[in-house]
């Protein structure tokens, strides 16, 4: 899993750019929040009452009518701030929170001072409104039902009136009930900060981009770079034709007489080039050497004659050379006589991002005891 990861670090760097991007653009688009606190006057002792008198506080902030009155002092449309609105009151206290957000941090802090002071208007007409009626209900009491005798009827007047005046100090009282007890001042960004947010999605996008590479499996990558093939194959040896001069040194050293180059799908010519810069090489050690191009043998029985057991065993009576360098296509039937030998040196020639990993494996596999080396070709 490691090695299809490291192998494609294009995708990672994909995701990490991708997700640095994104994480930064949604978190700097979830704006500011301001907040501005209301305190709740004579509420009582009473945890139930209290409780009621606070979670109704609370639902009068989002009510239709102060999101109306905020919205027309702020000039924007109730629909607009209705939904940037929330309250919340504070368990155990006397204290309910107004929060607004915006993507802009002035008017964030403007619009929840708005919807508070609106909040506290609407409690002082709603008193307003009680003392109008009650002042009316007494009105009519003492318009009604008058007394024929006047002790009695200026005693139940005086008792209207008592009962007036309890009533009013009751209903006043609820004037101060609620109050802009901590306007909001300054706005804090609303969720991560750019920064955050930027981290956070560089960290998901290299993650997703990981997974991904794990998903897709290293099977079917298409060969790159020595240090992917390292990564992905660390036990095979890889070199590139630069390197035919080490090839040439370990071919002769081996002992064995035959080199198979061996050309995968779409690197022929490179494979033949090789092999010629190899063969001349070798000749610098003092050896003869004759290059074969299987592909070049007019009928299959010329091919499977020239790469049988006993010719390559017996290099010098049946080619005249002292060493046999043999250039065969992986797709060819006749490399058959090649796989699974251990009297031969193998040279897999692969070309980068455009040989299909699958097709060295198997080559790799098919020739692992002849000590098979890439040659990784351009």
């Amino acid at each position: 899993m490691v090695a299809a990861v490291l192998a494609r670090p294009l995708w990672l760097l994909l995701g990490a750019s991708l997700g640095l991007l994104l994480g930064a653009l949604l978190a700097g688009n979830a704006g500011f929040n301001a907040t501005s606190t209301l305190q709740l006057g004579n509420i009582g002792q009473d945890s139930a009452r209290a409780k009621q008198v606070a979670q109704t506080a609370q639902r009068v902030v989002t009510s239709a009518t102060v999101i109306e009155a905020a919205a027309a002092a702020s000039r924007v449309s109730a629909g607009d701030l209705g939904s940037r609105v929330s309250a919340r009151w504070e368990p155990d206290t006397d204290l309910v929170t107004v929060l607004v957000t915006d993507r802009s941090p002035k008017v964030a802090v403007a619009q929840a001072n708005a919807v508070a002071l609106a909040t506290v208007n609407f409690n002082r007409a709603n008193v307003q409104n009680r003392l109008s009626r009650l002042r009316k209900d007494v009105d009519r009491l003492l318009s009604d039902d008058r007394l024929t005798n006047d002790a009695a009827e200026a005693a139940r007047r005086a008792q209207i009136g008592s009962a007036l005046a309890t009533r009013q100090d009751a209903v006043s009282a609820d004037t101060d009930g609620v109050f802009v007890a901590d306007p909001a001042q300054v706005a804090t960004p609303a969720g991560l900060g750019w920064q955050s947010g930027g981290l956070a999605g560089l960290l998901a996008g290299v993650l997703l981009a990981a997974l991904a590479a794990i998903v897709a499996g290293a099977r079917r990558l298409r060969v790159g770079s020595r240090r992917e093939l390292r990564a992905l194959l660390p036990e095979v040896a890889v070199a590139s034709p630069a390197d035919a001069g080490q090839v040439a040194g370990s071919f002769v050293e081996s002992g064995v007489p035959c080199l198979a180059v061996v050309s995968l799908p779409g690197s022929r010519e490179q494979a033949a080039t090789f092999a010629t810069d190899v063969a001349q090489l070798v000749k610098g050690h003092g050896l003869t050497v004759t290059v074969l191009d299987v592909a070049s043998l007019a009928t299959r029985e010329a091919r499977f004659s020239a790469l049988c057991h006993d010719a390559r065993n017996n290099v010098p009576d049946v080619y005249g050379t002292e060493t046999l360098i043999v250039v065969v296509e992986s797709v060819d039937e006749a490399i058959g006589m090649l796989v699974g030998q251990s009297n031969l040196r193998a040279a897999l020639v692969v070309r980068a991002r455009q040989s299909q990993l699958r097709s060295l494996v198997q080559a790799l596999s098919a020739f692992n005891r002849a000590d098979p080396l890439v040659i990784l070709a351009r």
